[in-house]
């Protein structure tokens, strides 16, 4: 129980260092969350493997699993911390905070709207012009 409150209060922490940069938050906290359980679980493991193998007993290396575990745990935390404070920012389109829900894209298309209405546009021939010249092949 303690260790998913830990999760939450890290997860936290890293969203706002996100948030601050304005990148968005679910990648980091998810490394935060892979990399715990993944690094623990594999220092413990390796750990465990290390006592084994110089002669300890299945209880021993039970004992050796917690510190290669919570060797992991730091190591996977500290890696979140790392890659989230070492992204870069990112610019904001409008403003900043004063999101005014105007799309950009629509500002861009009237714009253009407006730039294509100030052009001459050719017009549709007369009504004359159409009698001169033949429509249908059969015309021909």
């Amino acid at each position: 129980m303690l260790e998913i409150l830990l999760l939450f209060v890290l997860g936290k922490k890293i969203a706002a260092i996100a948030k601050e940069k304005n990148r968005s938050p679910v990648g980091y906290v998810l490394l935060l969350v892979f990399g715990w359980f993944i690094l623990g679980f594999g220092g413990g493991v390796v750990l465990a493997i290390i006592a084994v193998s110089g002669g300890a007993k299945e209880d021993d290396a039970l004992v050796a699993f917690i510190p290669g575990y919570l060797v992991g745990v730091v190591c996977a935390a500290v890696l979140a911390f790392t890659v989230v404070k070492m992204a870069s920012p990112l610019r904001r389109h409008r403003g900043g905070d004063e999101y005014d829900d105007y799309d950009d894209y629509e500002e861009e298309s009237r714009r253009r709207d407006d730039y294509d209405n100030d052009r001459p546009r050719r017009g549709r021939r007369d009504e004359d012009d159409d009698f001169d010249r033949p429509r249908r092949r059969d015309d021909y």
